[in-house]
This record gives structure tokens, C-alpha cells and sequence, in this order.
């Protein structure tokens, strides 16, 4: 579903397509917007505040037209603590080696994975409002947000502006959130003329922005 989506925007508008991921992990694990960004050079935004995941993060985007954050996205400015599974204490899945949470118990959840008290870590992080990392990134408008981010995922949708960033494309993972967080979630893209797919894991948003024409003046 996700893939598709963004074959079809490939197809549309090539070289002519911004994003921000959220989360981006190594930039390629499980990736399915890495292979579009590079093929057609798409500008963007990539946000990832675990420094041996932005480390491989910064290697797979060498070259391409990209703003690299080594931060959290939070809604105030601050330092946060973050856990996430350490790929380098414990042998894990390969979907696992992006999982950080602000909250624990969302990694300890994961009952899927084996050993994962063996490889669960924590660390500060510098955190910043989506808001700041975007002005700063020199984009004016943001066509599609990937959003991963083990539960926090509802928060980083609050603060999206939909309308002034022209986004075109929402995806985020829902499988942690709470009924109330997913409701809230869905009522704002609503709100904002989205369609929406949903499959075990993954919310898929989209719409199309047609340009507003030019105000014109007659003279008499």
C-alpha cells in the first residue's frame, strides 16, 4: 500500500517531490520510500536521534538533496530520554533495529522479540517541535510525512500543518497508539480532506492540493 502510493507520486511528479521521515532509523531497513528518494532525487527532511543508526543514516543519503537531523521530534524544545533496542548487545530482527520509544513499557511490549532485555538501552536526546526542524530545513512545503516512532507517533501528527505545508501524504504506524489517540488522529486528517487506507500496522493518508489561481483584478 505504501510502496504503491509512492510509485504513483514517482510517476507523477519525478524529480518534484518533498518528504520528512520521522524516525528514519539507517535510512534503508524496511524502507520504502529510500529507493524513490534516491532514483529520483527527491528533497527532504530525514529525523533520527540514535547516533549509530544516523551515522548509517547520513552514509545511504550521501550525495542526495537531504537535511539530516540528529534529534527527536517533541513538542517543546528539550532534552528527552529515549529507549531503543541496540542491534550491537543482542542478536534481533532486521524491523527491529530502528525501535525507539520515549515510553519503555512500548519496547517491552514487543513480545515478539527474543532477548530484548538483553538489548534494551536508553540514552538523552536533544528534542525539537516538527515546526522547527522543517523552518529550518529551507523547505516551504512538505508532500509526504513518514512517521514511525513506537507510540509517539499521535504527537508528531498534532503538529503537522497540513495546510501550510501542502502535504499531500501521511503515513504513520498506529499499532501502539490508544483507541482515543488513533480516533484523534483520523478526525484531524478528516478534517483536512484526507483519504485513508489502514492496514495491521500502518495508516496511509492521502489527498490532492489543486493550486488556487491568481487573484485577477479588472481595470476600467
Amino acid at each position: 500500500m505504501i510502496y504503491d502510493r509512492l510509485r504513483e507520486l514517482g510517476r507523477d511528479h519525478h524529480q518534484d517531490v518533498t518528504f520528512c521521515v520521522v524516525g528514519a532509523n539507517d535510512g534503508v531497513t524496511t524502507d520504502h520510500l529510500y529507493p524513490f528518494a534516491r532514483r529520483h532525487r527527491w528533497k527532504g527532511i530525514l529525523v533520527e536521534p540514535v547516533p549509530s543508526y544516523f551515522t548509517e543514516l547520513k552514509k545511504a543519503y550521501q550525495g542526495l538533496p537531504v537535511v539530516l537531523e540528529n534529534v527527536a521530534i517533541h513538542r517543546t524544545e528539550s532534552k528527552m530520554t529515549i529507549h531503543f533496542l541496540d542491534s550491537s548487545k543482542a542478536r534481533l530482527p532486521a524491523w527491529a533495529k530502528g525501535v525507539g520509544s520515549f515510553e519503555k513499557s512500548n519496547l517491552e511490549s514487543l513480545s515478539e522479540l527474543p532477548q530484548r532485555g538483553d538489548a534494551l538501552s536508553k540514552m538523552e536526546v536533544e528534542c525539537f517541535p516538527l515546526e522547527t526542524v522543517v523552518n529550518r530545513s529551507g523547505l516551504d512545503r512538505i508532500d509526504v510525512f513518514m512517521i514511525d516512532v513506537e507510540g509517539y507517533d499521535a504527537e508528531i501528527v498534532r503538529q503537522i500543518d497540513f495546510d501550510r505545508w501542502a502535504v499531500k501524504v501521511v503515513i504513520f504506524e498506529h499499532k501502539l497508539l490508544s483507541p482515543e489517540d488513533l480516533a484523534d488522529c483520523l478526525s484531524i486528517l478528516d478534517s483536512h480532506g484526507f483519504e485513508r487506507d489502514q492496514d495491521r500496522y500502518d495508516v496511509i493518508a492521502t489527498r490532492e492540493i489543486i493550486p488556487s489561481s491568481p487573484d485577477s483584478t479588472s481595470s476600467s
